[in-house]
């Protein structure tokens, strides 16, 4: 499976769930900051800006090749090889465009 949005860590990774994102990428539940409904999230303008921003600088990756359906939010941890298509300053956040919905998602782990 695809790490997202780091490669491994390690052990110290090891003991964190991981929340499959689809496509066969994951990334560590400790690291999500929010999951968002794209039909509904998207209807702000502020929510327009940030994931322009986000795309703008490289730190938006679509997952899957269907319509995204929600975005996930992700926070950069320090001291991990960010992957190959991410390309964030520090302490700026990573967004994956999912092709599941929110409510898929968040019933996938049961502890967001």
């Amino acid at each position: 499976m695809k790490e997202f949005p780091y490669f491994a860590a390690g052990e110290e990774d090891a003991r964190w769930m991981r929340l499959p994102l689809g496509a066969g990428v994951s990334t560590p539940t400790r690291d999500i900051l929010g999951i968002f409904d794209m039909d509904t999230a998207t209807v702000s303008p502020v929510t327009k800006k940030f994931l322009n921003t986000a795309q703008k600088r490289g730190a938006v990756e679509v997952v899957g090749e269907e319509l995204p359906k929600s975005f996930v939010v992700i926070a950069p941890r320090p001291g991990l090889k960010p992957a190959k298509w991410a390309k964030p300053e520090k302490d700026e956040t990573l967004v994956a465009l999912s092709q599941f919905a929110p409510h898929t998602l968040v019933g996938r782990d049961g502890h967001l």
